[in-house]
Order: structure tokens, then sequence, then C-alpha cells
């Protein structure tokens, strides 16, 4: 169990790749387009700690809303939504996937 443990800690910390990237004012002006509000709160999250996790348990909370962008925001936020989108689709696929969302200053 220790070995296994240790391997999949080292493992995620190996495959970590940046998925998205977008300046601070328009992840900002992104949760604005939000209509859930509890979807709104944890992409919130980011800016109250700096970080949050995405991970398969929020797929169902995400999901309608970063669709929904999708397909009638403007560009950013429409092309960041779909981005968004395929990774949540991804985690259904397969929980262990997750997403750090990391506020870099």
């Amino acid at each position: 169990y220790y070995s296994l443990a240790i391997g999949h800690h080292v493992g995620v910390i190996d495959c970590l790749n940046v998925a998205l990237a977008c300046p601070l004012d328009a992840y900002q002006q992104w949760l604005t387009l939000m209509e859930d509000a509890d979807a709104r709160r944890k992409m919130q999250g980011l800016l109250t700690f700096g970080e949050i996790v995405i991970d398969a348990s929020h797929v169902n909370l995400l999901a309608p809303d970063f669709a929904r962008l999708a397909k009638t925001a403007e560009e950013p936020w429409r092309g960041w939504s779909r981005q968004l989108l395929q990774h949540l689709q991804d985690m259904a696929h397969e929980p262990a996937l997750y997403l750090m969302v990391r506020r870099v200053d």
C-alpha cells in the first residue's frame, strides 16, 4: 500500500500540464457569465484561496454552465468554456483525472 501511494503521488506530480491559461481579469469576467450560483461559487474559489481543484465530483455542477457558454458566449470565453467542458467530459469517463486551477501572480 505504501509504495502504491507513493507511486500515485509521484505520478500525479509528473503528469501536471497547463491545460488552459487566461488573464485574471478575463477569468473574473468569465465568472460573471455563469448562471448557476453554486458553479460560480466553486470557480470563484480561485479568487479567494488562490487555487481550486476540479475533479469528477464537480462534473454535474460545472458542465451545464460551461456547455451553455461553449455555445453562446463571445470569445475568448466560448473557447475556454469548450476546453473546460472537454476536460469535464474526460473526467466523467476517467474519474482519476482532475484539474488544479492556480492563480499565478
